[in-house]
């Protein structure tokens, strides 16, 4: 949960996307663009230490505030 609370804290606060609910869909509705998507890799590394080689990342990774976090948790290798 904490990881989805700073995910959203950063989506809501710092570029202005309401998020509904952790399933919502971010990623087919256009919420999260590939600027977007380098933003919140970038996040991610500072904020939990996870290195996200953009090569091996899946962009629907970035689906929900759910698949975020498991992203975050479970890095891919």
């Amino acid at each position: 949960e904490e990881v989805k609370s700073k995910i959203r804290g950063l989506i809501e606060g710092e570029l202005n996307i309401k998020i509904e609910s952790d399933d919502q869909d971010l990623v087919g509705t256009d919420t999260i663009d590939s600027y977007t998507m380098m933003l919140l890799i970038a996040f991610i590394k500072k904020e939990f230490g996870v290195e996200l080689n953009v090569e091996k990342i899946d962009f629907d990774a970035f689906g929900s505030l759910n698949t975020m976090a498991n992203m975050v948790q479970n890095p891919p290798k």
